[in-house]
């Protein structure tokens, strides 16, 4: 195509941009990723056409591969048309297609030579919407809603190959064929194949190779025992006729037939039905099952009626051989449980050190009782195998019953199952839970009347203890306190009124009688077992230091309020004036503020002023002990002591102790 013709297509084709160079050839196209054919790319090729979908698809291939139309203009398309196509590249399924705005017929052409391939090939997607050829042996033909399903087996494959039209003139079952078409397939939501098949458009892409056996009754007879075993004949036919007794049929799935020692397993479509003892022929495809070899597609016609085979008595032993696969054999077994499926009922089956599952018709096991010892009859199936050397060892397997009447109770399990043994253990662990539950339930109670007497006696110690120190303040220091105030009262009368002697006696009276006060409510407190009045007490004393400091001192009060023990009152009024008086003393602070804090778990005292402040990660000059002592209070009432300070920015003192338990001293 010359660079004007694509220049004209690539103006056609209208949303095209100028930079963008349109995409020529099939394998351009095949080889976009779907992101990048998401983008709508410009398209500009010519091909012709190998097959039509009703659905709006139309599929093209040139000299480089194969592509597909989506949703082309309407027309009258045919295959071997000649096209022109321009459009935009579209995502698609699985392979990138066009999305066309027009699509020109520009003469005819035969088709192209088809690609010969395998079912691996169309498994692999590598040949996916592009014109092939496969040869193999139709095994089954059916209707389907747009025309005729074939299966081919191919390579020990089997291909499904879609007709678009109904079957016609003579059977196809059995014939080699070699069929002409579109790989195609069924794809998944992440853009993977998930099943190939061919789509051919009439049977005239279908070339007989080796016609069908017009009656396949007539095919040789072989035995059961010679499926699919070496033969140095390499003209085996790849249908075969067997001859047997029906031991089991599920009319459209499966067929199970005896002929002498030997049983084989058949699947067919047909739902003409048979029961156990109809002699039949049956005509099917050989091939390998789970573990021997089986019929596929097959056919049969009933010849006789004879005795319906007896089950083969067998132990699992046996079974695990092989020898008896697909046969129909007994055995006792007992029944461990049983449960539903969607495919029917399900039993899990003991015999000795064996076990096994049974697969029963829906509605098989109702009523069945795990621990009964059950004669099962059905037929077996190799379940699992392992492989050593050359040869294959059957690991379990399983029996399919035909009926309810396969099943039959040999005996019922013992009242005293498992079951209500469990249940008889579980009540009375329960009453030795119960019991042991009481018992510590009951010691906890008595650990706890323990602990609350140990509490009072302890408390009441404490008391006592308080009590004695008390008097002994109060009968010593505190008399002492007051025998000195009467001396200083006495000297003070001998003195003349004015002059340095009379203020300095004078000041000595008002210290010892502040002195007397605070012994006096320290006795108070040690007799007092009532909370504490902390807010009152920090309050009384900076109402006795306005009267002879010009500093603004103020106390706040934040939170619920709780009851504070006197001890711990104490201690924390202490750490208070001890703050607030060095403030006075050291920081020439205009103001200060005590805040008392009530938390839930906590209670916070803080001292802050605006003095001079200091550097709070020195230690303390030598012989001021104030914050040495202020530590030791907090530490054992247990809370923690924050100290902020910094030259000339003030300090902030901040003790938090923990809310006492209830009942602490």
């Amino acid at each position: 195509m010359s660079r004007a013709a694509v220049a004209l297509l690539v103006a056609l084709a209208g949303a095209a941009r100028a930079d963008e160079p349109p995409i020529t050839t099939a394998r351009e196209l095949r080889g976009l990723s779907p992101e990048r054919a998401a983008e709508k790319l410009p398209v500009a090729l010519e091909a012709t056409v190998i097959a039509l979908d009703p659905r709006a698809t139309v599929f093209v291939q040139d000299g480089t591969g194969g592509a597909y139309l989506n949703n082309p203009p309407p027309g009258n398309y045919e295959r071997g048309m000649r096209v022109r196509v321009t459009g935009r590249t579209y995502p698609g399924l699985y392979v990138p297609g066009v999305r066309p705005d027009r699509v020109e017929v520009i003469g005819t052409a035969p088709l192209p030579a088809p690609t010969r391939v395998t079912a691996a090939d169309l498994a692999s997607g590598r040949w996916h919407y592009q014109y092939v050829e496969l040869s193999g042996v139709v095994q089954a033909v059916a209707p389907a809603s747009d025309g005729t399903v074939a299966r081919v087996a191919t390579g020990g494959d089997e291909i499904e190959v879609r007709i678009g039209e109904r079957p016609t003139g003579a059977p196809l079952v059995g014939a080699a064929v070699t069929v002409r078409g579109l790989a195609a397939g069924a794809i998944n939501d992440r853009r993977q194949l998930v099943r190939p098949y061919l789509k051919a458009q009439t049977f005239a892409d279908l070339r007989i190779d080796s016609p069908a056996d017009a009656d396949p009754f007539e095919v040789p007879l072989v035995p059961v025992s010679h499926l699919m075993r070496y033969s140095p004949d390499a003209t085996q036919r790849p249908r075969v006729r067997v001859r047997g007794v029906v031991t089991f049929h599920r009319p459209g799935e499966a067929l199970v037939m005896r002929e002498g020692e030997d049983a084989v397993y058949a699947r067919s479509e047909n739902g003409e039905p048979l029961e156990p003892g109809d002699a039949v022929e049956v005509v099917g495809f050989p091939r390998m099952g789970a573990y021997r070899a089986e019929l596929a597609h097959a056919v049969y016609r009933k010849v006789g009626t004879e005795p319906a085979p007896d089950a083969v008595p067998a132990t699992p032993e046996e079974l695990l051989t092989g020898g008896r696969e697909a046969d129909l054999v007994s055995l006792d077994a007992e029944l461990v449980e049983g449960y539903p499926t969607p495919d029917g009922d399900v039993l899990s089956l003991r015999a000795g050190k064996k076990r096994f599952l049974a697969r029963c018709p829906a509605g098989t096991a109702a009523g069945l009782q795990p621990g009964s010892v059950l004669n099962v009859t059905g037929i077996c199936r190799v379940a699992e195998f392992k492989e050593g050397g050359y040869r294959l060892t059957p690991l379990s397997f399983e029996v399919w019953p035909r009926s309810a009447a396969d099943l039959r109770v040999v005996s019922r399990p013992s009242n005293w199952t498992r079951g209500r043994l469990l249940g008889i253990l579980g009540v009375v662990a329960g009453v030795a839970a119960g019991a042991v539950a009481w018992a510590w339930a009951l010691r906890r109670q008595v650990r706890r009347q323990t602990a609350v007497i140990a509490e009072q006696s302890r408390r009441e110690a404490v008391l006592d203890e308080r009590q004695r120190i008390a008097r002994e303040v109060h009968d010593t220091l505190e008399q002492e306190l007051v025998g000195l105030s009467l001396r200083l009262e006495a000297a003070a009368a001998t003195v003349p009124a004015e002059g340095k002697l009379a203020s300095a006696l004078d000041t000595a009276k008002r210290l010892v009688g502040r002195i007397h006060g605070e012994i006096r409510g320290l006795v108070h407190d040690l007799r007092d077992e009532s909370p504490g009045t902390l807010p009152d007490a920090i309050a009384a004393f900076v109402a006795n230091l306005h009267g002879t400091s010009a500093t603004t001192i103020s106390v706040a009060v934040t939170g619920n309020e709780w009851p504070v023990p006197a001890v711990l009152a104490h201690n924390l009024m202490r750490v208070a004036q001890e703050a607030v008086t060095n403030a006075l003393k050291h920081a020439a602070a205009a103001t200060v503020r005590v805040e008392v804090r009530y938390a839930a778990d906590s209670l916070v005292v803080s001292v802050t002023d605006d003095g001079s402040g200091f550097d709070a990660a020195r230690p303390p000059p030598g012989g001021h002990f104030g914050l040495v002592g202020t530590r030791e209070r907090v530490r054992k009432l247990g809370g923690d002591l924050r100290v902020a300070s910094s030259p000339g920015r003030g300090t902030t003192i901040e003790v938090r102790v923990p809310r006492p338990a209830q009942g602490d001293v």
